[in-house]
């Protein structure tokens, strides 16, 4: 955990949208966060390698795509570019929505709308299915106002109610 220090401060998550599925799949699963709760950094139309950028100068987002010479393989898109940054984005692979945890954090339990899991592995599934049971009694909340969801990319919606 001691490694994680340098990460203080922002948090890293994927955007979905029609035809645009793919995450950073560990098989572990995640949460799905409300938008309007979060502030977003920049926007990475694939994979940002934002955990090697977090320590360098610039931090996570150094170099923006609309500044003369960024290079397109390496620019984040600034937060007020986010719909350019999305029409760049390939439709299987990850993208990084880079935002500030303070705030999502700070506005706990409102920032999360769910949690999820992935089809692929049933440990994954189990370990979501705990944290999302703890989160719940934490916050006293009920599945209805915050679910358990399964998220399959390969169906459509790829969002369904996991039992």
């Amino acid at each position: 955990f001691h490694g994680c220090f340098k990460y203080a401060g922002l948090f890293s998550v994927s955007i979905l949208w029609p035809r645009h599925t793919g995450i950073y799949d560990t098989g572990r699963g995640g949460l799905v966060l409300r938008g309007e709760r979060l502030r977003t950094l920049c926007f990475y139309a694939g994979d940002g390698t934002t955990m090697s950028k977090v320590s360098k100068e610039g931090g996570p987002c150094p170099e923006f795509c609309h500044q003369p010479g960024a290079k397109p393989w390496r620019c984040a898109f600034a937060p007020g570019r986010l719909r350019e940054g999305m029409a760049a984005a390939g439709g299987d692979t990850h993208n990084e929505l880079v935002v500030s945890s303070s705030e999502w954090v700070h506005e706990l339990p409102a920032t999360v709308a769910a949690f999820f899991a992935t089809p692929h592995q049933k440990t994954g599934q189990e370990e979501v299915r705990r944290l999302h049971r703890a989160y719940l009694r934490e916050y006293q909340l009920t599945p209805r106002e915050v679910p358990l969801l399964l998220l399959d990319a390969k169906r459509s919606p790829p969002f369904s109610e996991l039992h």
